[in-house]
C-alpha cells in the first residue's frame, strides 16, 4: 500500500498515485480538496487552517483525526506512526521540502533517513534513501547529490559528469558527491557499503 501524505507547498499533484491511500496533513488536506483530490483521511491540529478551511476538511473527508496542538510529534509523524508497522507500506511525502517552516522539512528528512520506504517529493526535487545498487534515469532531472548516513558510505558512480570509484563519503566531508549532473540517459549508483540520502533535482532556475 502506498500512503500519499499531502503536506503542502510546491506539491507535484501528478506525483500522487491514483491507487494510493491519500492523507491530507493539516492545511495540505484543504489544498488537496481545492485541487479536486479525493482524500481518504485527514490528520492535523489545524493550526495552519482558517476556520472555514477546517470546516471544509471535516465535512469532505470520511476520516478526520484532530490532534492536540501540544503533542510529542508532528502531524506528519503521527500519520506515519499509524501505518509504518505494515510491511508492504510505502510513504510519499508530497510538498514537504520547501516552505516557511524549515524545522518541519528537517523532521520529515529524518523520516527518510530512518525508513527507506519514505520519499519526499515536490515540483522540483525528489529525496529518498539508497541502501542498495540503483540505476537512476536522467529524464527531467538535472542535478543529483548524495549524502552519507551514519558513519559513512562507499560508493561508485557511472554515467555522471563526475564519476566516482569506491569513494568514501562521510557526513560533513568534501563536496565530491554534491550537485553532480547526468551525462548519460541513466546513471549507475553502486553502493559498496553504508547508506545514502539521494537528492534528484530538475533545475535551480528558480533558486
Amino acid at each position: 500500500m502506498i500512503y500519499a501524505f499531502i503536506i503542502g507547498h510546491n506539491i507535484d499533484w501528478d506525483a500522487i498515485p491514483s491507487d494510493s491511500y491519500k492523507i491530507g496533513i493539516d492545511r495540505g488536506a484543504f489544498l488537496a480538496l481545492e485541487h479536486g483530490v479525493t482524500l481518504d483521511e485527514a490528520v492535523g491540529d489545524w493550526d495552519s487552517c482558517a476556520p472555514e478551511e477546517r470546516e471544509k476538511i471535516i465535512s469532505s473527508v470520511p476520516r478526520v483525526t484532530t490532534l492536540n496542538p501540544h503533542k510529542d510529534d508532528t502531524d506528519t509523524m503521527h500519520a506515519y506512526h499509524e501505518y509504518c508497522g505494515q510491511k508492504d507500506a510505502k510513504f510519499l511525502l508530497l510538498g514537504s521540502i520547501q516552505g516557511k517552516r524549515p524545522e518541519h522539512f528537517y523532521a520529515n528528512l529524518e523520516l527518510v533517513a530512518l525508513d527507506p520506504r519514505v520519499e519526499m517529493i515536490d515540483q522540483n526535487t525528489r529525496i529518498f534513501q539508497v541502501d542498495h545498487d540503483i540505476t537512476l534515469p536522467k529524464e527531467e532531472n538535472t542535478f543529483v547529490s548524495f549524502f552519507a548516513l551514519g558513519q559513512g558510505a562507499i560508493l561508485s558512480l557511472k554515467g555522471f559528469a563526475y564519476d566516482l570509484d569506491h569513494y568514501h563519503l562521510v557526513p560533513a566531508g568534501p563536496i565530491s558527491a554534491i550537485s553532480n549532473e547526468f551525462v548519460s540517459p541513466y546513471g549507475e549508483v553502486h553502493l559498496h557499503e553504508g547508506k545514502l540520502l539521494c537528492f534528484l533535482s530538475k533545475s535551480d532556475a528558480d533558486i
